[in-house]
């Protein structure tokens, strides 16, 4: 299993969101598809290599 390059972590008591980058590379996309969490590509508002925010405000659930 690889480890998640995370860009940026934001948590509180409401909400936790974990921001990932280059999810459109092909390291990333196994590990970004593999997320079961509820998630959102939001590429189309960055950068061509991809971009997605991931809720773990439960906790990370991953496909085995």
């Amino acid at each position: 299993m690889k480890i998640l390059g995370i860009s940026a972590f934001y948590h509180d008591s409401a909400a936790a969101l974990v921001i990932d980058g280059d999810i459109r590379l092909l390291p990333m996309v196994e590990c970004w598809r593999s997320i079961a969490s509820p998630k959102f590509d939001l590429t189309s508002f960055d950068h061509w290599s991809g971009t997605g925010i991931v809720d773990i405000s439960q906790v990370l659930q991953m496909v085995k």
